[in-house]
């Protein structure tokens, strides 16, 4: 199962979207860990550590692991837990759930499927539209044509990230495409995801223009997308 990052302000809501999902799979009390920060340490390495145990073990019933305000995990912790994020068990859910998406590292949101409880914030479950639009963009071969499209303009970090999510999310399928057609190395997309990880993490962290880093990600892009299409016989999504 895709791990779930849930973005909540109130615990009773996040209890009631939790209690949604015991119920919609089914979960046995007995399958159900929580964590919750330690006092004035967060969340730990070791409790990272401690809960990779119940993944040694494949079960026929759904087991469902809670990190309660997982933006309060230290760096060390959140690497730690990358790795399960990738390899978890088929019956195995990890919901995060934490109040502040910015304390979380790039690559433990490009891991998971964010879910926004508070429907006033930005929708991170990449809509259709809004993902078709970026298509569009992406296989345009004038390379600076989003300069003209206002969906393309971005005032806040937020959409920024929102935006950089959706070109990695298409970029990623994009690439494996065109490897399982022409069987071909593409060593390249691990750099493409990484830079594009890396911005997402300035936009996030330091004081940069989040308009000209996704400007310059997507001639990025768009450059290696059309090289690829001119050369292989026009492949498409």
């Amino acid at each position: 199962m895709i791990p779930q990052l849930i973005i909540f302000k109130n615990r009773i809501t996040l209890d009631q979207y939790i209690n949604q999902e015991i119920k919609k799979f089914h979960i046995n009390f007995f399958n159900i860990t929580k964590i919750e920060p330690l006092k004035e340490k967060g969340i730990t390495v070791d409790q990272i550590r401690e809960i990779t145990k119940i993944f040694k073990y494949v079960k026929k019933e759904i087991s469902l692991i809670i990190f309660y305000d997982f933006d309060k995990a230290n760096i060390e912790a959140q690497n730690a837990l990358l790795k399960t994020l990738e390899e978890q068990a088929t019956n195995n859910l990890i919901l995060l759930a934490v109040r502040n998406l910015n304390k979380l590292l790039p690559t433990i949101i490009s891991r998971t499927r964010v879910i926004y409880l508070n429907k006033s914030q930005p929708d991170f479950e990449y809509q259709k539209k809004e993902v078709a639009e970026v298509e569009k963009i992406l296989l345009d071969p004038n390379l600076t044509s989003h300069f003209t499209n206002s969906f393309f303009e971005v005032t806040t970090k937020e959409r920024a990230i929102y935006l950089l999510l959706i070109i990695i999310k298409l970029t990623r399928k994009f690439f494996f495409k065109i490897k399982q057609k022409n069987n071909r190395d593409y060593s390249l997309l691990s750099e493409i995801i990484k830079e594009g990880l890396n911005l997402i993490n300035l936009i996030e962290n330091n004081n940069i223009n989040p308009q000209l880093a996704l400007d310059n990600y997507l001639i990025l892009i768009k450059k290696e997308i059309m090289i690829d299409r001119n050369a292989k016989n026009n492949e498409s999504f």
